[in-house]
């Protein structure tokens, strides 16, 4: 109804209605009434085109509401939606709090990342340099070519900028059945760390998991650079996270330094309206 400009590096979430046709005798694909709330018909196919140029040099987000600042908001929980800027993949891994000559510089910026996976409607969580370059619900170190992401200020003068050089040929694999613009081709296999893979199912499609780390860097109790929180979901069904040690924080990628015989890693596990036999696998 009104137009709004999203500076560049802003995310979005569009919720998609369909053909706007209220015909309230009738059930078929046409009757608007049957396209809200999120268990009914699917909505019509539709593409959508961003026209432009492309993005090149250094982008610094900044937030469609304040687009004069480059400040991210620290309100309440300190998420940010933000998105790949560039007609490229780009490398998480060049992340730097400190430096601004690295690939992506977010001084007071979570070193964690949380990409929407369609599929089964929670969050992948990466964090910066973890061996191998891999996460949970299928997130890895590479940002698709048009792809939104959360991240997480953690101080009130939190800013993030993107570089050129966080650009990288390698291709994500896509999170669920989505595609995302200019992109298909799937990832290159990565070394794998020590690490346990713990996956909840209700089923096949409805799944989240979690990850337990074993890092020589890292200690036992929460520490917020190296463990990451869980986000919640959007329409799960599955719900699974680990607790630090001493640690009320629900993480989805729990870093430690070493276990023994002794050790025990609480679960917080959860399966709406559950009427089948659920499973809790490990890898």
């Amino acid at each position: 109804t009104a137009t709004t400009t999203l500076p560049v590096g802003n995310g979005y979430m569009l919720y998609y209605a369909g053909n706007n046709v209220n015909n309230v005798t009738s059930t078929t694909a046409l009757n608007k009434q049957y396209r809200f709330g999120g268990r009914y018909i699917d909505p019509d196919a539709s593409t959508m085109v961003a026209v432009g140029t492309l993005n090149q040099g250094s982008i610094p987000v900044k937030l469609w509401w304040n687009s004069s600042s480059t400040t991210l908001s620290k309100a309440q929980t300190g998420y940010n939606l933000v998105g790949n800027p560039y007609a490229s993949s780009i490398d998480w891994d060049t992340f730097s709090q400190s430096s601004s000559t690295n690939g992506i510089y977010g001084p007071g910026v979570s070193a964690t990342i949380y990409v929407f996976n369609y599929t089964n409607k929670n969050y992948g969580t990466y964090t910066a340099l973890i061996p191998g370059g891999i996460g949970t619900n299928n997130a890895t170190r590479y940002i698709a070519s048009g792809q939104g992401f959360f991240v997480q200020a953690t101080t009130t003068s939190a800013s993030l900028t993107f570089n050129e050089v966080a650009k990288t040929t390698v291709q994500p694999s896509s999170l669920g059945s989505t595609l995302y613009m200019l992109m298909s081709k799937k990832s290159q296999a990565l070394a794998k760390p020590q690490l346990m893979r713990v996956k909840l199912s209700a089923d096949s499609v409805n799944t989240d998991e979690i990850m337990v780390l074993f890092d020589p860097g890292s200690k036992n109790e929460y520490e917020p650079f190296y463990d990451s929180d869980r986000l919640n979901g959007i329409g799960n069904v599955s719900t699974l996270a680990s607790y630090g040690y001493r640690s009320q924080n629900m993480l989805a990628i729990n870093r430690m330094n070493v276990i023994d015989s002794t050790t025990r890693v609480k679960l917080f596990v959860n399966v709406n309206n559950s009427a089948t036999t659920d499973t809790i696998s490990g890898s």
